[in-house]
């Protein structure tokens, strides 16, 4: 069995989306067959977007039971992957340390409970403080002892079975969705196109397309109804390939665009662009622009588009992400195969059969005619496709690490891939939070058990969930409850915040209020002699009344160096470089007799600071 998940906020609260992959019993067939299953557990808000606070909502989950996770790269997600690991393995050995109570008899288990309850009460002071208790203090201890002691045995029994049979008990394996790797991989292989126009800066670059200060807010989207309707990819959602898709459309419709945007010209009364348009013409007139737009359609139609469409068939027929390796590594190999040999696709009209991913058609034929015609213009598609394709090697072979020869999913066997089957995508999860987004848009009086009672109602095969029904009701205000909880644990961290800033505020006062309360000293031998906490606060002193050379001194800089800045800063000062604050009548500047000299011989400064 294996958890898939993904979360999102949606108006200020962050919701986390989970389906379970499991083998359950097929009603089509006859008695006793199962089939592979993914259920919907609903979709739960947390108190905040933490790891520690999402991992205590996976406790209602038989972690004993769970095999694996899959969800999207992110770190948050690993982290939570590593604590449900804990968790399991935690689950697993109380499971262990309850079959060995059950198992075993009373006297054999008798001493190592009177063993437990000893160090117990030794922890808690002794006899005289345990009788100090109340009653529910001390069975909430001995609780505590009793749950710590069941692991104990279940951490004793595991360490005496086989190491077959303890893998296959601690099974938990993670696997990231499929389209998520294609999604970081392109933004890898961009990352390394900037990389290379700062390397290469004899190079005109790309026009830069800035923003404008104070530009006027937009009335109206779009042209109006006086051209016709196009519908271009949606780049302003997060949506897998919309980049790519986007710089196929701009390559391919090129001379469409600016004549478009002549026309838009036209129609105007000033016979001008706005800032806007006028950074869309530019763009489609420069050389750099457009061959950063045809290397991301050229990648997309040679890897993302075929990649994407493998990763959902399998998806459709329920393959198991796990048995994928080999695939992904085919990925790998073809990534290095393009950055190796680019004029595949760079140089004049490009083979699928060679240049395509698993060799399959060009999805957008046009376009592939469109750039034989386009690449002997583009100067330097040729070293940017390559500069593109070898970061996007070096960002798959990161998120596709699960699959490293050597690692858990390779040395795993089918039995174990089983165990843990997963689909390739978390396209479940995705859609469901969307669903949530745009229902709850729609009726926003709708309490999110109702919304999860619809969706499991909806989701396939109902007969499943024909209890949902009395869930329907909400009698229990659940809804109500876990409002509450979330804004206790907001207004929690808020003070928590204020209380952190207070101190704050009461270090920095106090520190000033030393400060100002520490006569400076500028003798070279005086300085000489300051350490530890002493030497710091010279320092304090000596850059509020600005003295020189101070600015590179910070917590890491050495005693020596402290030393030599402040004699250096006194030195100068001497020479007239820089000089303390005049007193001055109302008493707010620093008198003579605040100043440690050493060339003053009547100044005793330990009486004086004293």
């Amino acid at each position: 069995m294996s958890v898939i998940a993904d979360s999102t906020g949606h108006k200020a609260i962050n919701y986390t989306s989970r389906h379970i992959n499991l083998e359950v019993e097929d009603y089509k067939l006859e008695s006793g067959s199962t089939k592979r299953a993914t259920r919907f557990l609903g979709i739960t808000p947390s108190l905040d977007g933490t790891s520690e606070e999402l991992l205590k909502d996976y406790d209602k989950v038989l972690m004993d039971i769970l095999n694996g996770l899959q969800s999207d790269h992110c770190a948050k997600e690993k982290k939570d992957s590593w604590g449900l690991e804990f968790m399991k393995l935690e689950a697993l050995h109380t499971k262990l340390g309850e079959d060995h109570i059950t198992k075993e008899d009373t006297q054999t288990l008798l001493p190592q409970f009177l063993k437990a309850h000893k160090q117990m009460i030794h922890d808690h002071g002794g006899e005289e403080n345990w009788d100090k208790l109340s009653e529910d203090d001390q069975a909430g201890h001995s609780a505590k002892m009793l749950s710590e002691l069941v692991k104990e045995l279940g951490r004793e029994t595991y360490d005496l079975l086989s190491e077959e049979e303890q893998r296959t008990m601690s099974l938990f394996i993670w696997a990231g969705c499929g389209c998520h790797k294609d999604l970081n991989t392109v933004r890898g292989g961009y990352m390394a196109v900037i990389a290379w126009w700062k390397e290469n800066q004899t190079f005109t670059p790309p026009v830069l397309l800035a923003n404008q200060d104070n530009a006027a807010v937009l009335k109206g989207v779009g042209e109006g109804d006086d051209v016709e309707n196009f519908t271009f990819p949606d780049t302003s959602n997060t949506r897998y390939g919309s980049y790519c898709e986007a710089a196929i459309v701009l390559v391919l419709h090129q001379d469409a665009f600016i004549k478009f945007l002549d026309f838009v010209q036209l129609k105007k009364h000033k016979y001008r662009f706005s800032h806007m348009e006028e950074n869309f013409y530019n763009g489609l007139h420069c050389k750099a622009t457009l061959t950063e737009l045809a290397v991301l359609g050229l990648y997309a139609q040679a890897v993302s588009y075929p990649y994407m469409a493998r990763i959902h068939n399998e998806a459709q027929k329920k393959t198991n992400m796990l048995d994928l390796g080999p695939f992904h590594a085919e990925v790998y190999n073809h990534i290095q195969k393009l950055a190796a040999y680019p004029e595949l696709l760079t140089d004049g009209p490009a083979n699928c059969q060679t240049a395509c991913l698993e060799g399959k058609e060009w999805r957008s034929p046009d376009f592939m005619s469109k750039m034989a015609q386009l690449s002997p213009t583009l100067p330097h598609l040729r070293d940017l496709f390559v500069a593109f394709a070898e970061g996007a090697a070096v960002t798959w072979k990161r998120f596709t690490s699960e699959f490293a020869p050597g690692g858990l999913i390779d040395e795993a066997s089918q039995e174990e891939h089983d165990l843990a089957w997963m689909l390739p995508t978390n396209d479940m999860n995705e859609g469901a939070l969307g669903a949530f987004r745009l229902t709850m848009r729609r009726q926003p009086q709708l309490s999110l058990l109702g919304y999860n009672s619809q969706a499991m109602k909806y989701f396939k095969e109902p007969e499943d969930f024909k209890f949902l029904h009395k869930l329907a009701r909400e009698n229990y205000g659940e809804d109500q409850k876990c409002q509450i909880e979330i804004m206790e644990h907001a207004q929690m961290r808020a003070k928590e915040k204020e209380k952190h800033r207070q101190k704050r505020a009461n270090t920095q006062a106090e520190k000033v209020q030393k400060i100002e309360g520490t006569a400076i000293i500028l003798g070279q031998d005086e300085l000489e002699k300051l350490k530890g906490e002493a030497l710091k606060t010279m320092v304090d002193v000596f850059k509020n009344f600005g003295a020189p050379g101070l600015d590179v001194l910070n917590s890491k800089s050495k005693v020596n160096e402290k030393r030599e800045a402040l004699k250096e800063a006194a030195r100068l000062y001497h020479l007239g470089n820089w000089s303390l604050p005049v007193d001055d009548e109302d008493g707010g500047a620093l008198s003579d007799d605040e100043i440690v000299d050493e060339m003053d011989e009547n100044s005793d400064w330990e009486s004086d600071r004293e």
